[in-house]
């Protein structure tokens, strides 16, 4: 079921023509897992609730890779996000988040930096088979000592590349789409 730019799907999912509750294998936009639930539907407001901490995960053709836990609330309308300024995105509000998975994750080989703890605020995309959207900054190395690269959002899709877009850097924006995501 479609709600908003976000795409449910569950094992099962019932309730009132308003109010549902997805349970059983709940998936968000085909790429993004988050246990079994339960995940309430609010068809009205056109948001999407976990009330207690869940596993997420991204699932790839290789198998699901575990990104941590944590509560979240989603807002269905679309949004953008407003370092790339790409449109079309759910924003997902984490609550007691713990995402340690995300520091195993790498873009070209080359480490990245992003709050993993605590409330937190990502975005759902539903391209490219479905991920996660955040803002990060690139541990770069210049002259043997470590430089943040400054704000930018790193996407991270199944079975995709990577995408990095620059957006507070002269609005420079880089696609490095060639580049491949280490676990």
């Amino acid at each position: 079921m479609r709600v908003g730019v976000v795409l449910v799907c569950a094992e099962t999912v019932s309730g009132t023509s308003n109010e549902l509750t997805a349970t059983g294998n709940v998936v968000l936009d085909g790429g993004v897992g988050v246990g079994n639930g339960p995940v309430t539907i609010d068809e009205a407001t056109q948001t999407i609730t976990v009330a207690a901490p869940a596993p997420i995960s991204l699932l790839r053709s290789s198998g699901a890779l575990s990104l941590g836990t944590a509560a979240f609330t989603i807002e269905c309308a679309a949004t953008t996000d407003p370092i790339s300024g790409k449109g079309g995105l759910a924003k997902v509000a984490l609550t007691g988040a713990n995402l340690a998975g995300l520091g195993s994750l790498r873009v070209g080989g080359v480490p990245f930096s992003m709050p993993t703890t605590g409330s937190l605020s990502l975005y759902l995309d539903n391209e490219h088979g479905g991920g996660i959207v955040g803002a990060a900054s690139l541990q770069l190395s210049m002259l043997g000592k470590p430089v943040s690269s400054g704000a930018l959002s790193l996407g991270s899709m199944p079975g995709q590349h990577p995408r990095c877009r620059l957006g507070r850097l002269g609005q420079v924006r880089s696609d490095l789409a060639r580049e491949r995501m280490e676990v």
